[in-house]
């Protein structure tokens, strides 16, 4: 199964007998899409996030690799036909291909056995949907890793409320988490990522280190807002801080700060509604959003960067 529109997605070395799935530059993405990201309540994703909206030429690299990953892991041959166990909860899988005639469903617990080898692969072939019900969740032992692990989607990946999930999505359509749900490994879609109160992490997976931390909490409504690489599309009308500080290694140009305060051109107010530090690679320009503070009665204007660099950095909506 292979797929024509950019995709996006992670990297790992897979096990020994298999040809190797390379996520190449997209490795440092928590989220990539082509359609946005919407985003409600305090989610966190840790590594950059890219959509097609305002694409740098980073974020078109990072989507044509991401493409290439995908279809290897959907071109792999010999893997099993597990089409009657699409069912995968009280199941315990050992490293290998796992193939899908039909959607994959997760009710319960999965458990994913690395025997003692911490480049064991799973690859999952899924023809139509990954559907992961409330509370589910992925359990790895004996040396399994998240960053080995790929969920190759024919259409589109819902992970319910509260589930704990494992491995890196690749979705041919759309993504959606729903509220309080969690998942170790990166988010890549062929459309829209929805996320709800949620925490991505790319951990070890990705290449680069990370000490920034920005937290907003939104609410609803639509604004248009800049982080790593690209622009993103966030539900909210409300955008408040909490204590945030950055040190992230990208590129060295001179960074760019903004922060707000309670003016037209905010830079910062008695609650900070925004901080972020972005060292841009290339030039960019600004878009505006308009949040106000919980605690202040005026309204400020946010402008952000919409293109520029943001590699390793942890981002908190």
């Amino acid at each position: 199964m292979h797929i024509t529109s950019p995709l996006y997605w992670m990297t790992a070395l897979l096990a020994p007998g298999l040809a190797q799935v390379n996520l190449g530059t997209a490795a440092s993405y928590g989220a990539l899409a082509e359609s946005g990201i919407t985003n409600t309540g305090p989610t966190v994703v840790n590594g950059n996030i890219g959509t097609s909206e305002t694409a740098t030429a980073a974020v078109i690299q990072a989507r044509a690799d991401a493409l290439t990953a995908y279809n290897t892991a959907q071109g792999l041959s010999g893997g099993i036909d597990s089409t009657a166990n699409s069912e995968l909860g009280g199941q315990t899988l050992q490293a290998g291909v796992y193939s899908y005639t039909s959607g994959v469903s997760l009710t319960g617990i999965l458990t994913l056995d690395g025997a003692g080898n911490s480049a064991a692969t799973w690859v999952f072939q899924i023809a139509s949907t990954l559907i992961a019900s409330s509370a589910s969740s992925v359990v790895l032992i004996n040396g399994a890793s998240a960053c080995n692990i790929y969920w190759a989607v024919g259409s589109s990946a819902t992970i319910g409320s509260t589930s704990a999930f494992v491995g890196n999505i690749l979705a041919s359509a759309s993504i959606s988490l729903i509220t309080g749900a969690t998942n170790q490994g990166g988010l890549y879609a062929g459309a829209a990522i929805t996320l709800d109160d949620n925490v991505v992490s790319t951990g070890a997976c990705s290449p680069g280190t990370s000490t920034s931390s920005e937290s907003l909490s939104p609410t609803t409504s639509t604004s248009s807002t800049s982080v790593g690489s690209t622009s993103v599309s966030i539900t909210t009308s409300t955008l408040s801080t909490s204590a945030s500080s950055s040190s992230a290694s990208v590129p060295t140009t001179p960074a760019t700060s903004s922060s707000a305060k309670t003016s037209s051109t905010s830079s910062t107010s008695k609650t900070t509604n925004l901080n972020t530090t972005t060292s841009p690679g290339y030039g960019y320009t600004t878009s505006t959003s308009t949040s106000s503070s919980k605690k202040a009665s005026s309204t400020s204007k946010v402008t952000l960067p919409t293109y520029g660099y943001g590699y390793g950095k942890r981002i908190v909506f």
